[in-house]
């Protein structure tokens, strides 16, 4: 039986903000973080957690860009909870 491993970018910019003399615009990105966790990442990561439970042969490869760690580390913790859940 062949192999397959599922993998998954998980990366979130960051939003400039639109006035000039400011460079990210902070409310925004948190603002869109937490609409984007609480409606995939968190869902997703519950869901690979329970696969993983029931089906130990299942196989997936996360990648994690900074921006992404940042944003999950200043704005929702709950996220990097479940990443270490999965793990």
């Amino acid at each position: 039986m062949a192999l397959v491993t599922f993998y998954f970018q998980l990366h979130q910019p960051y939003r400039l903000h639109p006035e000039r003399e400011k460079f990210f615009w902070e409310s925004k990105n948190q603002e869109v973080f937490l609409k984007v966790a609480q409606k995939c990442y968190q869902p997703a990561i519950r869901m690979f957690i329970d696969l993983i439970r029931h089906h130990r042969s299942f196989k997936l490869t996360f990648s994690l860009s900074g921006t992404f760690l940042h944003q999950a580390y200043e704005y929702d913790r709950e996220v990097l909870s479940l990443l270490q859940e999965l793990l």
